[in-house]
């Protein structure tokens, strides 16, 4: 068969689909398939004319072929018609898994994501559910009738309890993304019996850091599930091997191996006796707004400041900047942890005479406006 027959079938296929001769169409389509059988489009249209007839799970089988073929270049056509077909078939969870690529391709719309939510709840999956509807409004805030259904989720969902010895940056960013999700309630230095009292209310008990306080909450069991954040300066120093680590759910430490080495040394049983998390740092960069900059001497460092964090190797490397090219300015945007830090690297600078090289901002609430005149 010559390649200008092949292409004479499938036309012939199409124009078949479109009059709506739909079982003439497929049988045109699928010879061409035994010809060429990594044609991507062509897997694509029987997947389109599959759906038409009311074969939902045919149709998917034929669109996800496509996706196959198409490696790294899948087309907004496929993506499309997949989502289309698995939201048809009632299935919100595969649909969401193309929601990364769509969006890199600006296809994805608050109209599939709200009907994905919708999905989620009929099969009271309240979680899923909140996720859509809180992308559908990071898209279009102004959707009033999705504000009272997020907050009716919400109000189904677990009580959730974070205890802090001192508000911190990442304890407020924390504080955000969990209220959006859960009824929320932050405490700051509470006592044993207050924090006892507050576990008692909530579903899920969130301890940042280490103290005598946490220890005694802890001694006995409660009906929450509790979840521990340990720094390094808790796992060095704090009384975590008075910890009764049995009733505790998880917790959370930094990828640094060093900090699971000091950990495992303090409390040797401690992998038994409860689950174990490593988080990396991260941050949410989907608040901050790309904007091409030309090369520049103006530094940005961002987040809160603490010896872990070294700042006082950072103000060194600038003086040595500095002497090089005196136009370089460091900008730190983010609050000291403890006044011994702080006393330390304020000293440093004037005594480096970087007075008018280094500022301390502090932390932002709008960091698009702070970074705009930095490089």
């Amino acid at each position: 068969m010559t390649a200008e027959s092949k292409s004479e079938i499938y036309e012939r296929g199409l124009k078949l689909a479109e009059a709506g001769q739909h079982d003439q169409a497929l049988e045109c389509i699928r010879q061409h398939l035994v010809n060429e059988p990594g044609d991507v489009q062509a897997w694509n249209d029987i997947g389109a004319i599959l759906f038409c007839m009311g074969d939902g799970s045919q149709a998917i089988e034929h669109f996800e072929k496509a996706k196959s073929l198409s490696g790294s270049e899948v087309s907004a056509e496929i993506y499309w018609n997949l989502t289309e077909a698995y939201l048809a078939e009632e299935l919100p969870g595969e649909a969401a898994r193309l929601f990364g690529d769509m969006e890199k391709l600006e296809i994805l719309n608050i109209d599939t994501l709200n009907r994905t939510a919708n999905l989620f709840l009929w099969a009271e999956s309240l979680g899923n559910a909140m996720e859509m509807l809180l992308r559908s409004l990071e898209m279009a805030p102004n959707q009033e009738i999705l504000s009272p259904m997020a907050e009716v989720i919400r109000s189904k969902r677990a009580n959730v309890a974070l205890f802090c010895r001192r508000e911190t940056g990442g304890m407020s960013e924390l504080f955000k993304f969990a209220d959006k999700r859960f009824n929320t309630e932050v405490h700051i230095d509470k006592t044993p019996s207050h924090i006892r009292q507050v576990m008692d209310w909530s579903d899920i008990s969130w301890f940042d850091g280490c103290d005598d306080a946490m220890v005694e909450s802890l001694a006995i069991a409660g009906n929450c599930k509790v979840v521990v954040r340990l720094d390094s300066n808790d796992i060095s120093g704090g009384p975590i091997d008075r910890v009764n680590w049995d009733n505790v759910d998880a917790l959370v430490i930094t990828t640094n191996p060093f900090a699971e080495e000091a950990l495992i040394e303090r409390v040797g049983d401690i992998a038994e006796r409860t689950r174990i998390v490593t988080v990396g740092p991260g941050a949410d960069t989907r608040g901050l707004g790309f904007v091409e900059k030309k090369c520049g001497k103006k530094i940005a460092c961002i987040g809160d400041i603490d010896s872990h964090s070294n700042p006082m190797f950072l103000v060194q490397c600038m003086q040595k900047l500095h002497y090089l090219d005196s136009d370089y300015r460091l900008y730190f945007a983010g609050d000291f942890t403890d006044k011994a830090t702080e006393q330390y690297v304020r000293h440093t600078v004037e005594r480096l005479d970087l007075s008018s090289v280094v500022f301390f901002d502090g932390r932002q609430n709008n960091m698009n406006a702070w970074l705009r005149d930095t490089h």
